[in-house]
């Protein structure tokens, strides 16, 4: 077997992959180099942002939801406008955006952090329908956001205050995974 380089441009902090199975396109963040990076047949492609940026799902053929350390905007590809659609702890200078991921009932979720790891910082957010709502709070570093196959059940392997699962709408005890943490989800919010 052989391995070919796909890339070697070096990032500070890569991370955020995204398929974008219209374009058949590859994307990633450098979180610290605030850019986000891609290849097309052209060759290598580049976004500067003037924040950190680090994780997308994508809208449509050219535009991607991307999650930011003031909160979620609209990237279009064509012409690099970013456009405000949430604001997701804005005012707190200590945190940024880490993972992210899309489900299935077209829900964005994305993972904050303090920008140092500091401990308990960090939340799980989930943008819908124009709203957000925070659904898990007090967490270090949210990473690896997954579903279950039936879309049921929020997996994440992060380290929390709280160990037990919950339904991330109404509170109530839900059950837990030995991959992580996991909580219940409602496909209806």
């Amino acid at each position: 077997m052989t391995a070919t380089i796909f890339d070697d441009r070096i990032c500070q902090l890569g991370e955020g992959p995204l398929w974008h199975s219209e374009r058949g396109q590859f994307f990633w963040f450098d979180i610290t180099g605030r850019r986000l990076l891609s290849r097309d047949a052209e060759g290598p492609r580049e976004w500067g942002f003037d924040r950190m940026a680090s994780a997308a799902g994508w809208v449509d053929r050219d535009r991607l939801l991307i999650g930011t350390e003031t909160g979620l905007a609209l990237l279009d590809l064509r012409d690099r406008a970013l456009e405000p659609v949430a604001e997701i702890e804005a005012d707190n200078p200590i945190t940024r955006s880490n993972d992210g991921q899309a489900d299935r009932q077209g829900g964005f979720w994305i993972g904050t952090m303090g920008k140092q790891a500091e401990t308990g910082q960090g939340a799980i957010y989930r943008y819908y329908r124009g709203e957000v709502r925070q659904l898990v709070e007090g967490i270090s570093i949210p990473n690896a956001i997954c579903f279950s196959r039936d879309g049921g059940l929020l997996i994440t392997p992060i380290r929390q205050r709280r160990r037990s699962g919950r339904n991330l709408w109404t509170g109530t005890a839900g059950r837990r995974e030995s991959l992580g943490c996991s909580w219940s989800c409602d496909p209806k919010g």
